[in-house]
């Protein structure tokens, strides 16, 4: 079973994120792989929701994919949250030995943002590349 974790707040008018979570869901539909998704409200949820579930239910899930989208904007906070997300994503990699598929975007633009949300196709092959790693 695969745990997707994606965030609601999607400045592109939720343009994105559901792109990035429409190719995750057709690749591991089309191989007949089970998964998960839980919404939250943003980045900064992700790392303790992924966490949450890997404690609550230790042996169900052998990947998680993380789903969202920061754009910068005009104060420091992009950084704040992109940093954060990503470091709670890398301690909670290390910690439970299970694989979490960074799928957030970083963005400097709404137009960025946009030419990316195909991504999740691309997401989901690599969950299925670790899931197979771990399984050796």
């Amino acid at each position: 079973m695969i745990l997707i974790v994606a965030s609601r707040f999607d400045k592109s008018n939720g343009d994105v994120v559901n792109g990035l979570i429409s190719g995750v869901e057709k690749i591991l539909t089309s191989k007949s792989i089970q998964y998960e998704i839980v919404r939250v409200a943003g980045a900064n949820e992700i790392p303790a929701t992924i966490q949450h579930f890997f404690e609550k239910y230790p042996d169900k899930y052998s990947v998680a994919i993380s789903l969202g989208l920061i754009i910068k904007g005009d104060t420091d906070h992009y950084e704040m949250v992109r940093d954060s997300f990503t470091s709670g994503v890398t301690q909670l990699y290390l910690l439970y030995n299970t694989p979490i598929i960074q799928g957030v975007l970083a963005c400097y633009t709404k137009k960025q943002a946009i030419e990316r949300k195909n991504l999740g196709e691309e997401f989901a092959h690599t969950a299925l590349e670790m899931k197979k790693i771990k399984q050796l």
